[in-house]
């Protein structure tokens, strides 16, 4: 579970554990929406867990289990499979204005993938701080991808990505992306 500052059990995780079973008696649906896709289009995936009563008003301990299992791997969202974006859509990444709105919209979360796709070797991507991001050189501890089709997994908190190629960086090719948890 997790723990506030202070030691204690948070509140918020309290409430993940104890709103399952309050719900049990009278039975209640919670689902998560998952929107997939690019710029062609995009599925929403929604995964829902109904949680009802037994017949018999009670629920047995593996039933509970199941379901607070179940529960946890929902709300928690405990990374079974992980969201893959493309970023730059059907163009990819480098130096494009559209590479700067490409965040609009979109929640990450910690350990999801980031896949950039690119032709040009000067666009390869370097995983920068934020002086760097803001400076577009890359300092000698960044890593660098160069695969042309770099698939990087998302950090918590702010991820800073830019062209490894200064010139490039500055004509637009970096990206900042948040992890959430």
């Amino acid at each position: 579970m997790a723990q506030a500052k202070s030691g204690r059990v948070s509140q918020a995780a309290a409430l993940r554990i104890v709103i399952p079973f309050l719900f049990l008696r009278w039975g209640i649906v919670l689902c998560n929406t998952y929107v997939v896709g690019d710029a062609k289009g995009s599925v929403v995936l929604e995964l829902c867990l109904k949680m009802a009563p037994a017949k018999s008003g009670r629920v047995s301990q593996a039933a509970t289990l199941g379901i607070v299992i179940l529960f946890l791997l929902l709300k928690w969202e405990i990374v079974l499979c992980n969201n893959t974006y493309v970023v730059g859509y059907a163009k990819g990444w480098g130096p494009y204005p559209e590479i700067f709105y490409w965040t609009k919209g979109k929640d990450f979360k910690t350990g999801e993938t980031l896949v950039f796709n690119y032709h040009n070797p000067d666009y390869r991507v370097a995983v920068v701080n934020a002086d760097e991001y803001t400076s577009c050189i890359a300092g000698p501890d960044a890593k660098i991808y160069n695969s042309g089709h770099d698939q990087i997994q998302i950090g918590p908190q702010n991820n800073f990505y830019i062209a490894a190629v200064p010139q490039y960086c500055n004509e637009g090719a970096k990206l900042e992306v948040y992890g959430d948890f």
